[in-house]
Parts: C-alpha cells; sequence; structure tokens
C-alpha cells in the first residue's frame, strides 16, 4: 500500500470524516468545528452518492437503519436523565455514524480504500504526534489532553499503530525480507512509545 497520496476531493473530505469521526478535544470549541465539517462533508456525500451504491450494502444500511432507530427511540426517552441532551446527542452521533458508512460505500465503489486509509494513517500521525508534544510541554489542562481524557491518548497511541499495520500490509507479508523486518521494527517503536505514554498520563490498563 502507498504511503504518499495526493491531495485529491477524497482526500480532503476523508480528513474531515476522520476529525469528525476519530476526533475530539476540549482545548477549544470542537463542536463548532465538527458540525461545519459535518456540513461540508454531508453536501459532498449528497452529490456523490446514488441508489445503485445504496443498493450494494442493502443489508449493512438496513442493519444501520435499525440500529439508529433503536437509539433515537432509547435517547428520546432518556431525555433530562444527564447534563446535556441525549436526543440531540443521538442525532449527532446518527448523522456522523451515516456520513461515516457512506463515504466508506463511496470509496469501495471507486476502488479507492488504500487511499482513504493511507490518508487516515497520515491524520492519525499528525493529531499524535501533535498531542505527544503538547503532553511533554504542557501536560494535562484541568484533567484532559490534547484529544481529550488519558484513555483517548492511549486509544490514539493504538489507533496510530493499527492504521500503520495496515498500510504496510503488503510489506508484512513480505516474510524474512529486509521491508518486513522495517516494518516490524516501526511498530515495535510505535508499542514501546504507547507504553511510555501510558505510564506517563498514568494509564497502563485501557
Amino acid at each position: 500500500m502507498k504511503r504518499i497520496i495526493k491531495i485529491n476531493v477524497y482526500t480532503i473530505i476523508g480528513t474531515l470524516i476522520y476529525i469528525i469521526t476519530f476526533f475530539n478535544t476540549d482545548m477549544f470549541n470542537y463542536n463548532i468545528l465538527k458540525y461545519i465539517c459535518m456540513i461540508v462533508v454531508g453536501l459532498f456525500l449528497v452529490s456523490k452518492s446514488n441508489l445503485s451504491v445504496l443498493k450494494k450494502h442493502v443489508k449493512l444500511n438496513s442493519a444501520i437503519i435499525l440500529f439508529l432507530g433503536i437509539v433515537f427511540v432509547t435517547s428520546f426517552f432518556a431525555k433530562g436523565l444527564t447534563y446535556r441532551n441525549s436526543f440531540f446527542a443521538s442525532l449527532v452521533f446518527g448523522a456522523v455514524l451515516i456520513e461515516l458508512v457512506t463515504y466508506l460505500e463511496i470509496m469501495i465503489e471507486k476502488n479507492l480504500m488504500e487511499l482513504c486509509l493511507t490518508n487516515w494513517y497520515h491524520c492519525a500521525v499528525v493529531i499524535t504526534i501533535i498531542t505527544d508534544v503538547l503532553l511533554l510541554v504542557l501536560g494535562q489542562i484541568e484533567g484532559v489532553y490534547f484529544v481529550g481524557t488519558k484513555f483517548s491518548v492511549v486509544y490514539q497511541h493504538l489507533f496510530l499503530m493499527v492504521l500503520f499495520l495496515i498500510v504496510n500490509t503488503d510489506k508484512l507479508n513480505r516474510r524474512y525480507s529486509l521491508s518486513s523486518y522495517s516494518v516490524k521494527s516501526k511498530c515495535l517503536i510505535i508499542l514501546v512509545l504507547t507504553i511510555i505514554i501510558s505510564l506517563s498520563v498514568d494509564c497502563a490498563t485501557v
């Protein structure tokens, strides 16, 4: 899988999908950024999706609709039981899930999943670097870090390691080759870094 990608509309939308799906922070007003990204992504998906793509994944889409229906009903009756509006939160969650699945279905249809995963790997690298640098420089601010809680910090590193292995699958399959050993060595470095970070944020178990 190629590690270098060209910037185009699909990588830009993929980056926005990553931001609204796999990223969260309390260091600035993230919700405004998230809602803007959701609108941009939604408009793009409406222009690119069609019934033929949706029909190819009708079982998956039907299961998601059923799942979201249950979530919406449950959250509606749970209103007032928490400090936030659970029904509105479920609507945002539903919109994000639909956009994520629709984007993936379009990328599969266009045979661009390699581009998608490589782009997400780059996003994970950037966010992990920012997280670690701010962690070393600022530490925690009112109990949170750049990506949220201490658990989120560790999950971010684990997510990076998973994406790293995915984008290097071809090299890993070349057993006993120099490229395979190189990938394994880098993965070990990421694992060691993850352990060090988890200990530094007092999150040895996740």
